[in-house]
Formats: structure tokens, C-alpha cells, sequence
């Protein structure tokens, strides 16, 4: 038996490189690939071993033939598996409660439907159910041994007769009757242990209606809040495959910047007029454009003062709109306008949230730290 979690990844991440070699390999890389599940650091787990024998010893092998034969799909992939291939049959496994139907063979041309159970794989080929009965028969056989080891005082042929009836189910205590909360993790490692779910209609919809509440939310924030929007922008940005440089260090061409320079451009470019502005003011500016050589020491920047500061430039007009939300609109010929969101519980402007209102204003507006100085000087 396997010793750790998951050998059928161990062995694959052993493996040699060579196709040839990852084609071939020993019997016990092959159980590795067939039974991932039968392993002992898993086994080893106080419930593991009794959820299994509970499972697989009260319900027909049928309910599991899903699950066994998705347990194999790293070794199907790897070639590690290969299932033989028998044309023109399928294999019924789903669905067949008694020894004479399960793991039959039926033509295609013996039953309408059975083309169209292998094709929407309502059913299995041949190769795949001889795969999934293999790993089963082995399974029960080793469940059957522990039981045996396990009550060596009863002869093995009396366990199966009225002598000892058939108990009721035992309730296993999940993670959320524990603690009070459901355990993804727990859940997952107790999954090839118990019998498969069924598809729970209500819970699927009940995560629906969640994720469309998420996608809500996030659409109105894209809407109202223009520092969500920039960081969802800035995200979307960071994760595109353009952002990423080749293996010589260059950046990818579409992010190239071409400009010509021409002496035409230089006569039309004009220098921004300087915008004045009092002590209270410039402080404000001063982190907002943060400019290290000049302030050594940035911190934080009151609401009031930044309200202040905005519209002693005489270029806005600042209005209260909803909420935290404030606008700011340009009293000169264009009559633009910036929102911005007040910051609660405190009325403090971080550092970083006050940079990241500079670069809009720089975007916006063009507004540089240069372009600020105080009233009564030159």
C-alpha cells in the first residue's frame, strides 16, 4: 500500500522524463494510478477507514463506478492507465442494481440507446468499466480482509448469515456539527470515502444567488466608486500577458510609446501656467504629488484640508453628493468634473489613497507637483 496522500502525483512527479519511461513502469506505480484513495496517510485518519467500510459496504458498487474511474484520471492522461479497446459495445455499470446487469456488454446494435450512452457517456466503453471493475473488486477485497482482521474471534463465513443482522447507519459527525462551520478542506478529504454526492439543486442555486449579489455589488462599485474602478483596472492591467517582458527584457510591442519629435511640436507645446495657492493649500499638494527630493516626510492629508485646497485653486467647486461621495467641478469653460470619496470612519487621506488621487489629477487634468506654488513668491 501506498504510504503517502495522493501517490498517484508522487509517483508522477518521480518519473522519468522519457516517454518511454513514463509509458512503462512497475506494478505498484500502476496501483498508485488506480487507487489513489487506498493509501496509508489517509487510512491512518481516525474516520477515513470506517466512512470507506461504511460506504462501499451499504450501497451497490454501481454508485461509485463515477467516482473509481475519475480517481484514475492522472494515470489515464500519463499513459500510466491505458484501457483496452473493444469497438462497436458498452459497458453498463450506472444505474444496475443486481450481478447479472452490472459490467454487461451490450452491441450497439442489441439496444437503441446504447450508441448513445457511450456517446454522452451516460454509460462506459468496455476498456474504461474493465478498469473501474478491477479497481473495485480490489477495493472490496481489501475492505473485506479488514473486516476480518478486524473481528478474527467470528468465522468469516458466519458474517454474512442471519447470525448477525445488518446494523443501522451510524451518523458520522461532520465539520460543521463539530465546530459550527462547514471545512472545504475536510470535506474534500473525506469525499473519495463516502458516497458521492448527488447534484443539490437548492445548493446550486443558493451559490448562484450569491455569486449574482457578488457580481452586483461589484458592478455598482464600479459605478460609484472611481478608486474601486482604478483598482480593478490596475488588477485587470497587472494580469494581462502583454505586461509581461520577453525573455530578452523588452516589452511587448503594443505597450511601445512612439513619438516623433518634430520642431513643430516644440513651438505649439506650451508650458502649464502656475497655479497659486496658500500654506495650507501647498501642504496638501505637496503629498498629493509626492516628489521624495523635495518632501522627506508624506503622511496624511485631512479631508477639510483637501476640500480646501481644491477649490482655493479657483478652478473647482466642490458639492456633496450622496453618501461619502463629493464632486468636484471646474468652474472655467469646460465645466468638467471628478468625484471623490471621503474617507470614513476618520476624515484622514491615506498616503497611498492620496497618491493615487494625484495620478487621476494628473491624468485628468495634468496637474503636476511643479505647477503649485505659493502666493507672494516668484
Amino acid at each position: 500500500m501506498a504510504a503517502v496522500h495522493r501517490p498517484d502525483f508522487d509517483a508522477w512527479r518521480k518519473q522519468e522524463s522519457s516517454l518511454a519511461a513514463s509509458r512503462q513502469g512497475s506494478t505498484q506505480d500502476r496501483d498508485c494510478f488506480m487507487w489513489p484513495y487506498i493509501n496509508q496517510e489517509d487510512l491512518l485518519k481516525p474516520k477515513t477507514l470506517l466512512l470507506l467500510l461504511n460506504a462501499r459496504g451499504r450501497h451497490h458498487p454501481s454508485h461509485f463506478a463515477g467516482a473509481d474511474f475519475d480517481a484514475m484520471h492522472l494515470g489515464c492522461v500519463t499513459q500510466r492507465i491505458v484501457a483496452v479497446f473493444l469497438n462497436c459495445y458498452v459497458m453498463i455499470l450506472h444505474g444496475a442494481r443486481d450481478a447479472r446487469e452490472y459490467g454487461k456488454l451490450v452491441a450497439w446494435e442489441e439496444h437503441p440507446d446504447a450508441f448513445e450512452w457511450m456517446h454522452t457517456r451516460r454509460q462506459f466503453m468496455p476498456g474504461e468499466g474493465l478498469l473501474v471493475l478491477e479497481a473495485q473488486e480490489r477495493t472490496l477485497s481489501f475492505l473485506v480482509k479488514c473486516c476480518e482482521l478486524i473481528l478474527h474471534d467470528i468465522p468469516s463465513d458466519t458474517l454474512t448469515t442471519d447470525v448477525f443482522p445488518v446494523q443501522p447507519e451510524p451518523e458520522f459527525k461532520n465539520e460543521q456539527e463539530a465546530d459550527g462551520f462547514d471545512s472545504l478542506a475536510a470535506m474534500a478529504a473525506e469525499a473519495p470515502y463516502r458516497l458521492p454526492a448527488r447534484l443539490d439543486l437548492d445548493r446550486i442555486q443558493s451559490l448562484l444567488g450569491t455569486k449574482v449579489a457578488a457580481a452586483r455589488d461589484h458592478i455598482w462599485s464600479l459605478r460609484e466608486d472611481p478608486g474601486y474602478f482604478a483598482e480593478q483596472l490596475a488588477e485587470i492591467k497587472e494580469h494581462r500577458q502583454e505586461m509581461i517582458k520577453d525573455i530578452n527584457g523588452n516589452a511587448h510591442p503594443t505597450l511601445s510609446r512612439l513619438k516623433q519629435d518634430t520642431d513643430a511640436d516644440a513651438d505649439i507645446e506650451t508650458s502649464a501656467s502656475p497655479i497659486r495657492v496658500d500654506t495650507r493649500s501647498f501642504k496638501v499638494f505637496r503629498t498629493l504629488f509626492f516628489d521624495p527630493n523635495v518632501t522627506s516626510h508624506p503622511g496624511q492629508v485631512s479631508w477639510k484640508d483637501f476640500l480646501h485646497a481644491m477649490t482655493a485653486t479657483g478652478i473647482f467647486a466642490a458639492e456633496k453628493l450622496y453618501g461619502s461621495v463629493w464632486q468636484f467641478q471646474r468652474t472655467d469653460g469646460d465645466q468638467s468634473r471628478i468625484q471623490f470619496h471621503e474617507p470614513h470612519p476618520y476624515s484622514k487621506i491615506p498616503f497611498v489613497v492620496a497618491r493615487r488621487i494625484g495620478r487621476r489629477l494628473n491624468r485628468n487634468y495634468g496637474w503636476t507637483g511643479d505647477m503649485f506654488v505659493l502666493k507672494g513668491t516668484e
